[in-house]
């Protein structure tokens, strides 16, 4: 019986300690939504649409296009990776589908695709063969980040190789945002939809380009030539901070931005002088 009556008595215990911690957990929930809900109140309420007039939300779309018929292009892309005996097989493309969205009526807005687009459609695709040793090499995803290089000493299979391989993938965010860019040099349309977030993609990049004494072996256009002028550090170290948009009035990113904030000013206002000097500082 004593044993049974102090199991009892630890079951009760135990009992109570879950009770009290759920009834603590419940109070602690009630409290947050309500200052949720107040601060829903306060803020959100007026900024938040739960119900919209599709007439007024057509004359809105009307006053920011321009006009009553938006043109729209939609790119997707696709990715593979396939071993063909000592060599991998890296394929990637990006495609399109056009369409346009009418304005002009009171009701919901009138969404319209192009027939055929795959035959009509403008799209861009390749196929690299790599061999597989060598893909840790091209591929950042197998480098040592203290080293900004692959590391020889440890060994890997090829599938091992295939699985943890970002070539592909790199390959088709370039060929969608190259297609991306070609659609928006038309001046043709107005919608690009895309299933990814430039923010984001710019925060990668950001972040994969950072270390910059990497820059001369691991960044393939360095040194490239455009109209017979090769790029050079100063170039990377500038093109990576130059995301103004006066059109758009975007925001800087944050960080170390006051000396490109001087930069882009200097190259608004074309002072040659003070920009190759700045240059300099910034490339130090």
């Amino acid at each position: 019986m004593t044993g049974s009556s102090a199991l009892g008595s630890k079951i009760r215990r135990t009992g109570d300690t879950l009770r009290n911690t759920a009834t603590s957990e419940i109070k602690d929930y009630q409290q947050r939504f309500s200052n949720v809900a107040n601060f829903y109140e306060l803020l959100f309420k007026d900024l938040i649409v739960e119900k919209y007039d599709s007439g007024e939300a057509c004359q809105t779309a009307r006053n920011f296009f321009g006009k009553d018929i938006a043109k729209l292009v939609a790119i997707d892309g696709t990715e593979y990776s396939r071993p063909l005996f000592d060599i991998i097989i890296f394929y990637a493309g990006a495609y399109s589908c056009e369409g346009e969205i009418d304005f002009s009526g009171d009701g919901l807005p009138q969404v319209k695709y192009k027939d055929r687009f795959m035959e009509k459609g403008e799209d861009i695709s390749s196929c690299v063969p790599v061999y597989a040793n060598k893909v840790p090499e091209i591929d950042q995803t197998f480098h040592d980040l203290s080293q900004g290089r692959a590391n020889i000493m440890k060994t890997m299979t090829e599938q091992s190789i295939l699985d943890n391989t970002n070539v592909a993938n790199f390959m088709m965010t370039f060929a969608e945002f190259y297609l991306a860019h070609k659609f928006a040099a038309t001046g043709n349309y107005n919608i690009i939809l895309m299933d990814r977030s430039l923010s984001n993609m710019y925060s990668s990049l950001m972040y994969d380009t950072a270390i910059k004494r990497f820059w001369n072996t691991n960044c393939s256009i360095l040194g490239f030539e455009i109209d017979g002028i090769p790029l050079d550090v100063n170039d990377l170290t500038i093109a990576r901070q130059n995301i103004i948009n006066k059109a758009l009035d975007l925001q800087p990113r944050r960080g170390d931005y006051l000396r490109y904030a001087i930069l882009f000013k200097l190259l608004n206002e074309q002072k040659r002088e003070w920009i190759l000097t700045l240059s300099a500082v910034i490339s130090n």
